[in-house]
């Protein structure tokens, strides 16, 4: 699921579910991908969050890291190999040739 990564959305998430940023240095390196953590320490999280300049932006949610890390470097893999792909959670395509 694609949805803005707001503070409310972030503080409603059940804990231990992939939190994926959208926007990153290139699309094999997003600037924050991790398990969103205990209520009792999330605002921690989100200040990494906020300091990765993260908020505000797209971001996709993930029932678990090994989902993430099948489905993603499985894209990743898929760029690399033939040049063109879908972008996980974004729909859309992405030629790297």
């Amino acid at each position: 699921m694609r949805v803005i990564l707001t503070k409310k959305f972030f503080f409603g998430l059940p804990t231990g579910i992939f939190l994926q940023s959208n926007c990153g240095h290139n699309i094999y390196s997003p600037v924050f991908a991790d398990e969103v953590w205990p209520v009792e320490i999330r605002h921690l999280q989100w200040q990494i969050i906020r300091d990765r300049r993260a908020n505000g932006r797209l971001c996709v949610t993930w029932p678990s890291r090994e989902i993430f890390e099948s489905k993603y470097y499985e894209q990743v893999l898929s760029i690399l190999t033939r040049g063109y792909c879908e972008i996980p959670g974004t729909g859309s395509s992405h030629d790297v040739a």
